[in-house]
């Protein structure tokens, strides 16, 4: 055997081979109408684009079919932009009606509006409602184009929406956002404010732009991010931001320096399916981050794919 092979077979000895926490997914009954988003050439939410491709129901026996023979033990459903004209307990109310295989979707991360008084009855109605609920899902999203901001009705700046993000650092909720990568300093400033709230950033802080200054802006914010040990960094959709590059491009230019920022203590093994699904397969997703974590420790490499998320969102499942 040659030196290279030698090399390449421990490379994949090393490579994570234990249980996976996928902690972020969605679900759906796309008959129901709640989810206007979907099904459009060009989405309501301008970010997302066609959205053709999710025409159609997505429940928890589909995302167990995605994520067959990759050893997912738990999974975390992230709201998923149900109809915004009703009050949030809908969705958590009707997730809680769901048969569902294994712990799929056994966690639930909510929408309610924060910016509008009253944030502290509706949390506590979406927690009477279930014991699954761990945090709350704001976008905070701003860019210099209008058709990438989207913000919702959440405004980071107002008094009122920094109260209600105050009753989730007190309850224990975790905050996760929906930002760009050169907020990360508003971020940041965030998790000063709150030193005793986690602060989930979602999709790999949404790497939006081509070339080397959009590379460098993301450098900054996930940087600037990093600082606060209170804020982590989710792994979903490192793929998607980035026009300019392929997949593989984005494993090493999105994917490799996440995790060199943040380490894999800090990070989360996310799918983002079924929104992902247009760009990759569940297991290749899988196989890739394997790959890109297998030069890191067994115990990192435990963090990133089942520890952290275990830990965060209160699963309580044991290490094996």
């Amino acid at each position: 055997m040659c030196r290279n092979q030698v090399l390449v077979t421990i490379r994949r000895s090393s490579m994570y081979e234990g249980p996976i926490i996928d902690a972020h997914q969605h679900l759906w009954n796309y008959d129901m109408g709640k989810h206007r988003w979907l099904g459009q050439a060009q989405s309501s939410l301008n970010i997302v684009g066609d959205s053709r491709y999710l025409e159609r129901s997505y429940l928890p026996f589909d995302f167990a079919q995605d994520n067959a023979g990759c050893r997912v033990v738990g999974s975390v459903h992230i709201e998923a932009h149900w109809d915004r004209s009703t009050d949030g307990i809908e969705e958590t109310a009707w997730l809680e009606t769901l048969c569902r295989p294994s712990m799929v979707a056994d966690r639930y991360v909510v929408w309610t509006e924060l910016t509008r008084p009253g944030a502290d009855e509706r949390l506590a109605a979406h927690r009477s409602c279930s014991s699954r609920v761990t945090g709350v899902r704001e976008s905070i999203r701003e860019h210099a184009d209008s058709a990438y901001s989207y913000a919702g009705s959440a405004n980071w700046r107002s008094p009122v929406w920094q109260s209600g993000v105050a009753i989730l650092e007190k309850v224990g909720l975790v905050l996760e956002l929906l930002i760009y990568a050169q907020q990360g300093e508003v971020v940041a400033e965030l998790a000063r404010l709150f030193p005793r709230l986690t602060i989930v950033v979602n999709h790999s802080a949404s790497p939006i732009g081509t070339g080397d200054p959009a590379r460098s802006l993301f450098r900054l914010g996930i940087e600037a991010m990093a600082r606060q040990p209170n804020i982590y960094l989710k792994a979903s959709n490192f793929f998607r931001y980035s026009d300019d590059l392929d997949f593989k491009q984005c494993l090493e230019q999105i994917a490799r320096p996440c995790v060199e920022v943040f380490g894999p203590e800090r990070m989360l093994f996310a799918s983002d399916f079924p929104v992902a699904s247009k760009w990759t397969s569940y297991a290749n997703l899988v196989h890739s981050l394997k790959g890109l974590l297998s030069g890191y420790t067994a115990e990192q490499q435990r963090d990133y794919f089942f520890a952290t998320a275990n830990r965060l969102y209160g699963f309580g499942l044991p290490p094996n």
